[in-house]
């Protein structure tokens, strides 16, 4: 078994969205920076590579994907799985042709810098990093595809995910749709679109359902309800696109803050954790002073 030493700046581990956005960013910020970026998929785009074949976005193009380019026809649009899986290989590809990013599809890192083929056996490699190890897999997205129901089910009870849902080539006797998130919705529809009776489709949802209004979100509709129509109205498109713009930043800049208070708390209770068995030492006085 040979094992190949590499080096770099970063070690990236993941090409879903938030390893494709870091890279993109820090080659862009630092002309000096080295990068391999590692990730199990055989193309960028993380969860997307294994979502049903008729989901889409949920949120404006033009609050997703990386700073350098925009996603599909931007603004408003809800790009589809294909448009996305299409701009990260795009995206991708305007990467490497810096000549500063490695990119290692079908690799699993085993951690510490090491990483190894998920195709070779015993094609392994080393990295040594001289600045930063970054794990863009933190949030750990889970798709219905990649992992068995979280729930028992009862011998003879047909279950699959909803990838499967255009592959049916005979109708079932009711079809019952578990979750209402989402993927639970965008399955109802699929169905519903496709002229099911509604009296055959159970929707089982296990926990409240939080909606935003996309009125309310989208760059132009927002841009009317901020400045109000008349006003909207009497603007020409130049400006109408400078307003756009700039509340697509302040969007932006809204989602850094929650991002970064979530990670702080993360970062907390990590630190807790790891003092718990100190910490049992002093009195509650002792730890607030």
């Amino acid at each position: 078994m040979t094992v190949h030493r590499l080096e770099t700046d970063y070690l990236v581990v993941g090409a879903g969205a938030m390893g494709m956005a870091f890279t993109d960013e820090l080659l862009a910020l630092d002309a000096n920076a080295r990068i391999v970026l590692v990730d199990q998929h055989a193309q960028p785009g993380g969860h997307w590579n294994d979502g049903y074949p008729f989901v889409s976005l949920h949120q404006p193009a033009a609050y997703y994907g990386v700073n350098s380019e925009w996603l599909g026809s931007g603004g408003a649009a809800l790009a589809s799985r294909v448009e996305i899986l299409a701009y990260y290989e795009r995206v991708l590809r305007k990467l490497l042709r810096t000549g500063r990013l490695r990119h290692f599809p079908q690799c699993v890192h085993r951690g510490d810098g090491a990483f190894e083929s998920l195709l070779e056996p015993g094609l392994r490699y080393r990295v040594d990093v001289r600045k930063s190890r970054v794990d863009a897999t933190y949030m750990n997205v889970q798709v219905p595809s990649t992992r068995p129901p979280p729930f028992p089910v009862a011998d003879g009870i047909e279950i699959v995910p909803p990838n499967e849902l255009p592959g049916l080539r005979e109708p079932r006797s009711g079809y019952v749709v578990i979750g209402g998130g989402k993927t639970g919705i965008d399955a109802v529809l699929f169905l519903l679109e496709r002229e099911v009776c509604p009296d055959r489709i159970t929707w089982i949802v296990p926990n409240p359902t939080w909606l935003i209004n996309r009125d309310l979100i989208f760059p132009e509709a927002a841009g009317r309800v901020h400045i109000g129509e008349e006003r909207w109205a009497a603007m020409t498109e130049g400006q109408r696109a400078l307003e756009c713009k700039a509340h697509v930043g302040d969007c932006h800049q809204h989602l850094r803050n929650i991002i970064i208070k979530a990670g702080m708390g993360g970062q907390i209770e990590h630190l807790k954790d790891i003092l718990e068995d100190s910490l049992a030492e002093f009195s509650s006085f002792d730890r607030m002073s």
